[in-house]
């Protein structure tokens, strides 16, 4: 019981933000200005600022373990190839295939990964989190965009070059790197700038979560009900199920086996949907799925911690 309620009151202030943002949004205290906006310059601002000072401000860099990214890397590989013969199967389209394959691999890792981190681990191992969130999201974003590229555009040729300045102009990866470098390097920063980028920092979280509870929106029906239930069965049960399963049987424990939690079932990223309009016509179906599984995952993130957490994996 006492495992219960420590990872029941570490979860619930992530949900509490969700829940805030959703029923400010339809009070109008948010308008859908506001709510773009902000997760706008959360992701381009906030964000990265709190990831840089959580990895400026940590020790013990020994512990990060390289294969913990290669995991993740090949687990989304296998997820998408896995998935795609499976959707193909079930006779979808390619449009809606390149939304399926990013629902199981495009998580709003970034936001659910640091806020529960902060509530769960101490300094370190919230620095650890934070590093290898940044280089997952990397990847993530990468493997988004060679989807779409691969499933949904008219060239032959998949633009390689679009994909890698995506990847390096992820405002996440560079806070990371700088992170790195100036721990690395002992680098001071002048004690005001550090009081007021810190203020900046702690906006991040809050600000971030009450955005994504802003941006949901409820439909009675949808012309994709089947590719929608797909999604969420894929995304709330099969993929944290199997893939979680296989790293606690790979081994993986403590803040490693947390960041592959959040990789595997946290909520699609919100970021997704403005990938699917630009891409596809099944803007519709996208915003759906985030809706659900932003939802149902949070208890799925919540019952993974805490079989985990008894399991003594984390």
């Amino acid at each position: 019981m006492g495992d219960f309620i420590r990872i029941f009151e570490v979860v619930l202030p992530v949900v509490l933000l969700v829940v805030f943002g959703y029923i400010a949004r339809k009070l109008n205290i948010f308008d859908e200005e506001f709510v773009k906006d902000g997760s706008r310059v959360v992701f381009l601002v906030f964000l990265p600022i709190n990831m840089f000072f959580n990895i400026y401000n940590a020790s013990g860099f020994d512990l990060v373990n390289p294969i913990v990214v290669v995991y993740a890397f090949l687990g989304q590989l296998f997820l998408i190839i896995i998935g795609y013969i499976i959707y193909k199967k079930m006779g979808f389209d390619n449009e809606t295939i390149a939304v399926l394959l990013q629902t199981l691999t495009r998580s709003n890792i970034v936001l659910f990964g640091l806020s529960i981190a902060q509530n769960y681990f101490n300094i370190d191992g919230v620095a650890l989190v934070t590093i290898y969130i940044g280089l997952i999201a990397a990847s993530s974003n990468a493997f988004a965009i060679l989807i779409y590229e691969a499933l949904t555009s008219k060239d032959t040729k998949i633009n390689y070059r679009k994909m890698l300045m995506s990847v390096f102009k992820n405002p996440i990866l560079i806070a990371a790197i700088f992170g790195l470098i100036f721990n690395a390097l002992n680098m001071r920063i002048y004690e005001p700038v550090m009081k007021a980028a810190g203020d900046l920092a702690s906006v991040a979280t809050p600000l971030g979560l009450m955005c994504v509870g802003g941006s949901i929106k409820f439909a009675k029906d949808s012309e994709d009900q089947k590719a929608l239930n797909t999604a969420v069965i894929s995304k709330a049960v099969l993929v944290p199920v199997i893939m979680l399963s296989l790293f606690a049987f790979l081994g993986l424990t403590g803040p490693e086996m947390f960041v592959m939690i959040i990789l595997f079932a946290a909520p699609v990223a919100v970021s997704s949907h403005a990938m699917s309009i630009i891409y596809t016509s099944k803007g519709d179906l996208s915003a759906l799925i985030i809706v659900y599984t932003t939802i149902i995952n949070s208890i799925v993130i919540f019952l993974a911690i805490l079989i985990l957490s008894n399991m003594g994996i984390i």
